[in-house]
């Protein structure tokens, strides 16, 4: 049995109704491509809406189908079970996608096709056939490709929505162009590959790491012998899971953040928190630090996303690189909260408030009722920049020499260092003549032996 998830409504599968999800209900829910939004005709019911089936898209057709063949009545699908109308019904579901998708009994991943009206492979529609062979008395079987190819070669692992949706799963049924496959937080199977169902094993561990970024972090850490440790959530959320997020498309741009928001609260209880998409945590050992991901990147230019603030990656379209998690605050630099009445708030502060907050409250506050001003007070650099080509010095000892603009820092007489720089606007360039100012956010301190750091430096326009 799990929790109730406050308004939830569902499809009777049986009636085709949809419904008030009953006490202690038992549903499954679908992850699944859109394409264009047309939800089906329906007429109302005493107690919500009933489907006319003729004209149920046919990936929702066929998962109702697969609900009751696997002895299940009642399926969530957000088309219809979350009321499209903008308003506040539907901002409060989307607000607990993390409990929606994670208190599934399972959940069905719609991997081939590209719309809602593609159906799942195997159930409306024939899927690839197995080929075989025998040669000289022995079988020679044709072997599909890994799920995770499978998956992250599809549509559906394009878009924005899907990523936390398989994320915060703990059960999900994988219907791809050849073959059925189920991958939870502990184990994969594919439907076309005989193995044993024994306890997690190394191996195990080794055929979910593939799934890095798409799963939670913490369990392939268990797997593995590690502890479960908010480190490694931590880890997982700004090395792998917001990249991988950031790649997607996202149809509607004042979706950036709601399309993420499950996972940032099914984090919250964990002690990691946001402001408008970018991550902080108390630093590990001194708990009146904060480590706050500031640092990022885009891998390759990006468009502005209004909006959302220019120094978060929401407010902008691509996918990034978080360079150093462990930026301090107030140790690198002092960070300010500006409200819309022009209220100064520090980070800390901020931070405190939230974990107080949600003490006292189920629904954790993720959001800060804020103008996007962000206020830093740190040591400040004069920049200059030049274009360069280091052709010949590409391959000198393994290194990677990268052709473009780079920042101009003079260290002392007769020495002088170069790093490259990572523009957000496809459109914008730096002038190559005058200087421009720079804020220092943090210091990245190598392993030991290395005896060198990195620091990362803030173009300011």
């Amino acid at each position: 049995k799990t929790r109730p998830v406050p308004g939830l409504r569902v499809i009777d599968c049986v009636s085709l109704a949809i419904v008030d999800a009953p006490n202690d209900c038992q549903y499954f829910a679908l992850s699944y491509v859109w394409g264009s939004r047309q939800p089906a005709p329906s007429h109302a019911t005493d107690n919500g809406y009933r489907l006319r089936a003729c004209q149920i898209p046919a990936v929702i057709r066929d998962a109702i189908l697969v609900t009751l063949a696997l002895g299940f009545r009642f399926l969530w699908v957000d088309q219809f079970c979350i009321d499209q109308n903008d308003g506040p019904q539907k901002l409060e579901q989307i607000a607990q996608m993390d409990k929606i998708y994670s208190r599934a009994a399972l959940t069905l991943v719609a991997a081939a096709g590209d719309s809602a009206s593609y159906g799942l492979p195997g159930v409306s529609r024939p899927r690839l056939a197995q080929k075989v062979r025998v040669v000289s008395g022995v079988a020679m079987i044709q072997i599909f490709r890994h799920t995770h190819v499978q998956l992250t070669t599809s549509k559906w692992a394009t878009r924005d929505w899907t990523f936390q949706e398989f994320m915060l799963s703990p059960r999900r049924l994988i219907f791809a162009e050849d073959q059925i496959s189920f991958v939870c937080n502990t184990s994969h199977y594919a439907e076309t590959v005989k193995r044993p169902l024994d306890p997690p094993s190394f191996q195990e561990w080794y055929n979910l790491g593939v799934f890095a970024g798409m799963i939670p972090t913490n369990h392939i850490s268990a797997l593995a012998g590690g502890e479960i440790q908010l480190k490694m959530l931590w880890l997982g959320l700004t090395i792998e899971q917001l990249k991988n997020y950031t790649s997607r498309e996202l149809s509607h741009p004042q979706d950036a953040l709601n399309a993420v928001m499950g996972l940032f609260n099914w984090l919250e209880p964990q002690g990691i928190r946001q402001v408008h998409g970018i991550p902080m945590k108390r630093l590990e050992g001194n708990s009146s630090l904060l480590s706050f991901s500031i640092q990022w990147s885009h891998m390759s230019p990006g468009t502005r996303r209004h909006p959302f603030p220019s120094w978060s990656w929401a407010g902008w379209r691509g996918g990034i690189h978080i360079h150093n998690t462990e930026s301090v605050v107030p140790r690198d630099c002092r960070v300010d909260l500006v409200g819309i009445d022009g209220r100064i708030v520090s980070l800390q502060g901020w931070f405190n408030q939230q974990e107080s907050m949600a003490e006292r409250s189920e629904l954790a506050i993720s959001t800060f009722d804020a103008a996007p001003i962000l206020q830093i007070t740190t040591l400040a650099v004069s920049l200059g920049f030049e274009e360069r080509s280091w052709a010949g010095l590409r391959s000198q000892r393994g290194r990677e020499y990268i052709d473009g603009l780079y920042a101009v820092l003079p260290i002392r007489e007769g020495i002088t260092a170069m790093a490259y720089v990572f523009l957000d606007d496809e459109n914008e360039s730096l002038p190559l003549e005058g200087d421009i100012l720079g804020l220092a956010l943090g210091t990245q301190r190598s392993l030991p032996k290395r005896g060198h750091e990195i620091h990362a430096i803030l173009v300011v326009r």
